[in-house]
């Protein structure tokens, strides 16, 4: 299996379509995205959980289309 990689909140945000990367840090305290683990001072996300979450934002969404 291949190691997960640690990404910066920075690429999580162009991840999500060029959003700031306050608007990613407001998204982690909101519980849409998983809480970040910390290399020294630089807070990083799992990519394979940053996918997940967007999986989820898109079900989500998908379920409110058909209601």
């Amino acid at each position: 299996m291949e190691a997960d990689r640690l990404v910066p909140l920075r690429v999580v945000a162009e991840m999500l379509g060029g959003i700031s990367v306050k608007t990613v840090r407001r998204m982690i305290a909101a519980g849409a995205l998983p809480k970040p683990v910390y290399v020294g001072r630089t807070p990083m996300l799992f990519l394979s959980e940053v996918v997940a979450a967007i999986e989820r934002l898109r079900t989500q969404r998908d379920e409110r289309v058909t209601k």
